[in-house]
């Protein structure tokens, strides 16, 4: 088609590698940070694909699996629920676009997420 049309709503996945080091600005000299400030630098060093700073409030603890996980919303064309966890020096990040939570693939991104298993 010749039309100009923005793409559907949709899921993604997304495993990445957490390196070590990066910004550590919660962390004193010589100590590692935490699992949730290495997310959080991660999240804000790659700010264009985790849109971090278009977060509408400050990322919620939750766990995915029993691992300790960063959940938080954002806006763009749709409505974003982003949650992040770092298992095994990768991040996995999980991404539902949405025009509602009641839409049927906000419903879908739930259920993918109850089915994650970290082992």
């Amino acid at each position: 088609t010749d039309d100009v049309r923005e793409a559907p709503a949709g899921m993604n996945v997304f495993i990445l590698t957490l390196e070590e080091g990066g910004n550590t600005e919660n962390a004193t000299s010589g100590e590692r940070a935490d699992r949730m400030t290495r997310l959080k630098d991660w999240a804000l060093r790659f700010d264009g694909l985790t849109q971090y700073s278009q977060k509408r409030a400050e990322p919620e603890e939750v766990e995915i699996d029993g691992l300790k996980a960063l959940k938080y919303q954002a806006d763009g064309l749709y409505q974003q629920t982003i949650y992040l966890a770092a298992y095994k020096n990768n991040v996995y990040m999980f991404v539902s676009q949405y025009n509602e939570e009641s839409d049927i693939s906000y419903t879908a991104f739930q259920e993918l997420l109850s089915s994650v298993s970290f082992n």
